[in-house]
């Protein structure tokens, strides 16, 4: 019995209501990267000043809610001169989303890195990464208008499920930005 109301319950908050679907929300925002001690320790040896160990890069994204608990998340963040050792790297991001002031997410993103001289050699020749798996917590609240939020959110990206399991705080990243919903 339990496990018959957990499902219906479940599917309740899920499915859509025609009421109460249809929200769209654009957002503009940071994000703040910061590399483990252990790889930047390498890369500034190998790399010097073409390496940054921190810094902030630009997020763009899309949300369409089912519901007001559930909805699908699209974005696309640009990484400046240095990340990755690289001239610029696009990573777009795909995330299910559950939850409405605080939330969480779980998705799967990808980079698209432009590789500078120095490593060029040493990458293969497709710019696309393989795919990496994130997790997202976030708080979102609105701000002087209604339909004007700020979101905050700490990121964990891994690249094998696995490595859930050993999770390590030094790879959290943060988040910040404004979101309007129409």
């Amino acid at each position: 019995m339990k496990y018959t109301l957990t499902a219906v319950l479940t599917v309740l908050l899920l499915v859509p209501h025609p009421a109460l679907a249809g929200d769209h929300t654009f957002s503009l925002g940071v994000h703040y990267f910061y590399t483990i001690d252990q790889i930047s320790a390498e890369l500034e040896d190998d790399l010097g000043d073409s390496f940054h160990e921190e810094g902030l890069g630009y997020n763009f994204g899309y949300r369409y809610k089912f519901n007001p608990r559930f909805g699908l998340l699209a974005e696309a963040q640009l990484y400046p001169d240095g990340y990755l050792d690289a001239d610029s790297v696009f990573s777009p991001r795909i995330l299910a989303v559950l939850g409405r002031s605080l939330y969480i997410g779980i998705g799967v993103g990808w980079n698209s890195v432009e590789w500078e001289n120095l490593t060029h050699d040493l990458h293969k020749s497709d710019n696309w990464t393989d795919s990496f798996y994130l997790l997202r917590l976030g708080l979102e609240f609105p701000i002087l208008v209604e339909h004007l939020h700020l979101d905050i959110n700490a990121n964990y990206e891994f690249n094998n499920w696995n490595d859930v399991e050993e999770f390590d705080s030094d790879i959290i990243t943060f988040g910040a930005g404004i979101k309007i919903t129409i």
